[in-house]
């Protein structure tokens, strides 16, 4: 039920980004409008076969791994930093159950430090589309791919102080609001760590994504 109200709201109210598609939304505005029938987008051009499609889609991740060194490297560092945050699903239990004494209860209240240190990365986004915005002006418009790391940086920085942070407050020292306090670190790095990366890609590769 929730992944439908989801699905529904991304077609409601999420407007469309995809470049190509909203060229082509334009062209056939202005086909409209003037009557001219030799407006058309590049992707209107395209003779696209959605088997076609379904391969590429199947083997591009897999050739930009083999042959992009630096898609390498981001991949291996994102799935590292989400195989953690889903073993700290599974480690809360533990940490919070067995080795504080915490009742079930107590131990699902444990976890509102990982969503509020998401909520608080997710309420930077304004800042970083400022940077962006800037950093876009001094190179003429344009925005350097590279640009898409900054957030990345500040995730790397707070990942091992929320895991050094958390693994410190663990028996024998009894402090149990420690460990509950270095969530939000972590979990606030999950947003820049995984979100950098992938639109590192897309603004290097456009078209092959």
């Amino acid at each position: 039920m929730w992944t439908f109200v989801q699905t529904l709201a991304l077609f409601l109210f999420v407007p469309e980004t995809y470049i190509p598609t909203l060229r082509k939304q334009k062209a056939i505005r202005l086909r409209k409008a003037t009557g001219d029938n030799n407006y058309f987008a590049p992707l209107e051009k395209e003779d696209l076969n959605l088997g076609h499609a379904i391969l590429v889609s199947c083997y591009k991740p897999f050739q930009l791994v083999l042959y992009d060194r630096m898609a390498l490297l981001l991949n291996t560092w994102t799935s590292l930093i989400l195989g953690i945050l889903y073993l700290a699903f599974q480690a809360y239990p533990f940490i919070f159950g067995i080795n504080h004494g915490f009742n079930t209860q107590d131990t699902g209240l444990a976890f509102l430090g990982i969503g509020l240190g998401m909520i608080l990365a997710l309420m930077t986004q304004p800042f970083w589309n400022r940077l962006y915005a800037r950093e876009a002006e001094r190179h003429g418009g344009v925005l350097p791919p590279e640009s898409r790391l900054y957030m990345g940086e500040v995730g790397g920085v707070l990942t091992p102080l929320g895991m050094v942070s958390t693994s410190s407050h663990l028996p024998p020292t009894p402090q149990y609001p420690g460990s509950s306090l270095s969530s939000p670190p972590f979990s606030s790095a999950q947003a820049p760590t995984l979100s950098s990366p992938a639109s590192l890609h897309i603004s290097l590769r456009p078209t092959d994504l």
